[in-house]
């Protein structure tokens, strides 16, 4: 991930903080949840590249990012992988679908 992160100028460093950040939340509440791995790597790939879109729009990179998760050819997800994280990647500035 860190190498998609960098083709799209993300701070490597602030993405790894987030994708920590996020997977202990995800750990705390995945047994609740039912969630299992396949969500946990739509969600690391989602904090990898959350501002991935900032190569794109600084203001709208929320939506850039969610397009670029969307469409970068990310190895080992299926479809519905792909579409947690870009969901993920949108809503991350408190958006809304």
């Amino acid at each position: 991930m860190a190498a998609a992160a960098r083709s799209f100028g993300v701070d490597v460093d602030h993405a790894r903080a987030v994708t920590d950040a996020a997977l202990g939340l995800f750990d705390a509440l995945a047994p609740k949840e039912k969630w299992g791995p396949h969500e946990a790597l739509a969600l690391r790939v989602a904090a990898g590249l959350h501002d991935a879109g900032t190569v794109i729009d600084l203001w709208r990179h929320a939506h850039h990012s969610a397009y670029l998760v969307r469409n970068y050819p990310i190895l080992g997800l299926d479809q519905r992988e792909i579409l947690l994280a870009s969901m993920a990647a949108y809503l991350h500035e408190g958006g809304s679908l």
